[in-house]
């Protein structure tokens, strides 16, 4: 968990001291998703690439950012799991970047297998180019004027370099269950995120942004749950590639199921984290917590967490932190995430695997129909048995990854990996979820099933609570922390790129700008 920010200036500058400062201010407020190293290099007279490390593995003295190889600068947010056979170091797997873009191009992030934001400027081709991971897990955003193009971690920061004002909230087809802005949007006008599996190059005027994965069905059908089984193990075992205690949050669900008794089978150190009590009453799913902790026999430690008034009130008044979530979002389930990070946090471990994408790869929504994409998605990317993962994800992942962040945690999401989400799309004819119950009950010495394992899960809500008064609780936080005090915001600006395809524009004198 790294946070990254920048510009590009579409023509070489000599009086940079303003956009610096403002950089600089901006990146202070991201330090908590890297406390471990801050670095600012202008690498040109049109570029800066900046930034906050977390250090998961090695020190401070290896895989420093920014990487440089031969005219070739790249920084990043996140991690990359595929790499470490490219790479000398074991605490530098970021490193691998800069020789897959030698290799493969543009779209090098294609052969990237992770979670991840990367900024890489190419000297000698002088152009800058952004790329945010296949499922959208690491955040991304950008905004441009017409002398430069910022990017950043947060849409807070980039609005701040670029002095953009607060605009109406643009709801997606999910908003009753997310709450959520949809993306690309955000709650600042001329401020969007880059989409997931895209990349975004800039060169002079020219802003290009374009796809790196199609994400439409292979052929033909998986016959059997072998190959995902296959994926699966695969994935789990790049994930739980970690020296020290790694943190697992865990319900009564098959996905968190997964990750738990993978661990136990692999025994490696981890420690189980699960909230069984919301406001003085057990949640419905605390007794087949208890007696699912009961089946472990190798966990480093146990944590039962209790979210009450206290963990209440201190989610409201930090959950809108510049850093944190920096645009709408009133999903009452963010204020139990964040109780469980906090908790994580304070067992001083730093990184954390969870079953963020099980649902949305296996339909395990029985709400799915009112995901369906919206407009500026590719409408290939419906289909009956895989609605859109860019509607739901986005918003569903961001609540662990955000929290990972204010609290200096690195985010893993074993479920999200380019072979499993092949196989799923592919999963035509099985039933819901089916694979996934099998490989816990079948491959993972889980023993007898539960009810949850069988009929489905309970979710990670504050189910019997009042929860119009808690959206209403979280939203007033927002106006808070933010400073509003008025309900007039200016009209979002469209997004002025094709999603699912490439398409490019030549910045002018003239463009919109976002109420700055």
């Amino acid at each position: 968990m790294c946070s990254i920010i920048g510009t590009y200036w579409f023509s070489p500058v000599t009086d940079d001291t303003l956009t610096c400062a403002a950089l600089r201010r901006a990146l202070g407020r991201l330090q908590r998703r890297g406390p471990d190293q801050k670095y600012f290099a202008r690498v040109d007279d049109r570029c800066i690439l900046a930034g906050n490390r977390l250090i998961i593995r090695g020190d401070s003295n290896v895989g420093r950012l920014p990487f440089r190889d031969l005219g070739v600068v790249a920084t990043y947010n996140g991690e990359i799991y595929n790499s470490r056979r490219r790479v000398v170091s074991e605490s530098a797997d970021g490193s691998a970047m800069i020789p897959a873009y030698r290799e493969f191009g543009e779209a090098f992030a294609s052969q990237l297998d992770g979670e991840f934001a990367i900024a890489l400027w190419d000297e000698k081709l002088g152009q800058l180019l952004l790329a945010r991971d296949a499922f959208g897990t690491k955040p991304l955003y950008f905004g441009f004027d017409k002398t430069r193009l910022v990017w950043a971690s947060s849409a807070y920061a980039v609005a701040e370099v670029l002095q953009r004002s607060y605009c109406r909230p643009t709801h997606g087809p999910a908003y009753q269950h997310t709450y959520a802005i949809q993306e690309p949007y955000t709650s600042f006008s001329g401020v969007w995120a880059l989409p997931p599996s895209h990349y975004l190059v800039v060169r002079e005027h020219t802003i290009q942004v374009s796809p790196y994965e199609s994400w439409l069905p292979d052929s033909p059908s998986v016959k059997s749950d072998d190959e995902i089984a296959s994926a699966l193990f695969d994935s789990l075992s790049s994930r739980l590639d970690h020296s020290q205690t790694i943190a697992i949050p865990m319900s009564a669900g098959i996905d968190s199921g997964i990750l738990t008794f993978a661990a136990e089978q692999m025994q490696i150190p981890y420690h189980v984290f699960s909230l069984i009590e919301v406001f003085d009453k057990p949640t419905v799913e605390a007794p087949y917590i208890m007696s699912r902790l009961k089946r472990l026999k190798h966990a480093s430690g146990i944590t039962l967490v209790r979210f009450g008034d206290s963990e209440y009130g201190r989610a409201l008044s930090e959950l809108y932190d510049p850093c944190y979530y920096d645009s709408e979002y009133y999903d009452n389930g963010a204020l139990l995430t964040h109780a469980v990070l906090s908790a994580i946090h304070n067992a001083g471990i730093r990184v954390i695997i969870d079953g963020s994408g099980g649902d949305e790869l296996f339909d395990g929504y029985d709400f799915r129909a009112d995901f369906y994409p919206p407009d500026q998605w590719p409408r290939a990317w419906q289909r009956t048995s895989f609605y859109s993962l860019f509607t739901t994800l986005l918003a569903y992942t961001s609540k662990v990854d955000r929290a990972g962040g204010f609290f200096s945690i690195e985010s893993r999401f074993p479920f999200l990996s380019k072979p499993i989400l092949s196989a799923a799309l592919r999963c035509m004819d099985i039933q819901k979820k089916r694979p996934l119950r099998d490989f816990l009950l079948n491959r993972l010495s889980y023993g007898s099933p539960q009810m949850p394992d069988l009929d489905g899960k309970f979710g990670f809500s504050m189910r019997g609570c009042d929860l119009p008064r808690i959206r209403s609780d979280m939203r007033a936080a927002w106006r808070k922390s933010n400073g509003i005090t008025a309900d007039q915001f200016d009209e979002p600006l469209p997004y002025p790129f094709l999603i699912g395809a490439s398409s490019r524009m030549v910045v002018s004198d003239n463009i919109p700008t976002g109420g700055s």
